[in-house]
């Protein structure tokens, strides 16, 4: 699970790999889970358990990826940095 900074980058290493280490035009954030049954039968740990992972594992995706775009060159990302910089 991408629920840390170190699985964030492991995967997106691993999708910028075969290309021969170009960040993607673009990340999406779909994370998330769902467990059989209806909200108002889930405990607080069932609860805090699917929050936690479509949290973090967001956050720790967007903050990988948009550190990655800012410090890696010749990516789209950092053309469009030096393009709006003006």
């Amino acid at each position: 699970m991408l629920d840390n900074g170190a699985q964030a980058r492991k995967a997106l290493e691993a999708a910028c790999e075969p290309h021969g280490g170009q960040c993607p035009d673009a990340v999406f954030l779909c994370a998330g889970q769902s467990f059989p049954g209806y909200w108002v039968e889930q405990d607080e740990a069932a609860i805090r358990k699917g929050i936690d992972a479509t949290y973090f594992v967001s956050a720790f995706t967007a903050l990988v990826g948009v550190a990655w775009a800012t410090f890696n060159p010749a990516t789209p990302f950092d053309l469009y940095n030096r393009q709006h910089r003006k």
